[in-house]
């Protein structure tokens, strides 16, 4: 395996980051909302769903693409 890594791996890994990172953020978002009564929801559950989707397809792309 080489050292260095290559503009696709690396922008691969950069945007799995940051979709971990939405993840994550609309998680404790939609878990603060939860928790505090009388306030109007902004993070919806199909925003949360699509934020998941986003992570898996990545991964899924980065395990594809070091397959090849």
């Amino acid at each position: 395996m080489e050292l260095g890594a290559s503009f696709v791996d690396g922008a691969i890994h950069l945007a799995l980051f940051i979709a971990a990172g939405l993840v994550l953020g609309a998680g404790a978002l939609a878990l603060l909302e939860r928790m505090s009564p009388g306030r109007p929801r902004v993070v919806r559950t199909a925003h949360l769903a699509g934020a998941v989707l986003l992570f898996v397809l990545l991964a899924a792309a980065e395990r594809i693409y070091h397959s090849l």
